[in-house]
């Protein structure tokens, strides 16, 4: 008995050792906490999809032959009443809508961090056909609901993409953050 106690006391300096070396791992700073998570995650754009679409605010066909209508005059003929819809057809179709495209991206995200974060800022680039940057920028990815150890596909939709056929799309994670970029990264928004 006397025997196995000796041995029960050995054991606790070795477990409280592993304890610290465990503690000691993990980051104390909330700002190094969220950096360590960061550097955890992969990203890969696997495909995209442009679409050209409408301005906000611009004339749709639909609103050019209504604001046809809303100019004739209210006393108009019978005569000018049956030339008037085709009048509006023939506005409608000379007036230029003007669009921007619009990128919808999926990418293929994981981590092995044992506390996900809930999205990260994601660096994306803009490459021509001949694989030479024609702009970066950043955007934000709602990583909410991936796991360790498991792959998800997210979808990004981006307005105002200056795409030419053949252009392509790399995303990346910077890490570590610059500390003096910290602010412009959203995950670490009330952190530190």
């Amino acid at each position: 008995m006397r025997a196995r106690r000796l041995h029960e006391i050995a054991l606790l300096p070795a477990a409280c050792g592993l304890i610290a070396v465990v503690l000691a791992c993990q980051p104390a700073d909330p700002v190094e906490r969220v950096q360590q998570a960061r550097s955890e995650y992969t990203v890969e754009a696997i495909s995209f999809y442009v679409q050209e679409v409408p301005v906000a605010g611009a004339m749709t066909d639909g609103e050019a032959g209504a604001d046809t209508d809303a100019a004739a005059p209210a006393d108009a003929g019978a005569a000018d009443a049956e030339i008037a819809p085709e009048a509006d057809v023939a506005a409608a179709e000379e007036i230029p809508i003007e669009t921007e495209s619009v990128l919808s991206l999926d990418i293929l995200v994981s981590t092995t961090a044992p506390e996900p974060l809930d999205g990260i800022t994601v660096e994306l680039e803009h490459v021509g056909p001949d694989q030479q940057p024609k702009s970066s920028r950043q955007i934000w990815l709602d990583t909410t609901g991936v796991q360790k150890g498991v792959s998800a596909t997210k979808t990004v939709r981006i307005e105002g993409i200056d795409y030419t056929e053949g252009d392509g799309f790399n995303v990346s994670i910077r890490a570590p953050v610059p500390a003096e970029e910290i602010a412009t990264y959203r995950e670490f928004e009330g952190v530190g």
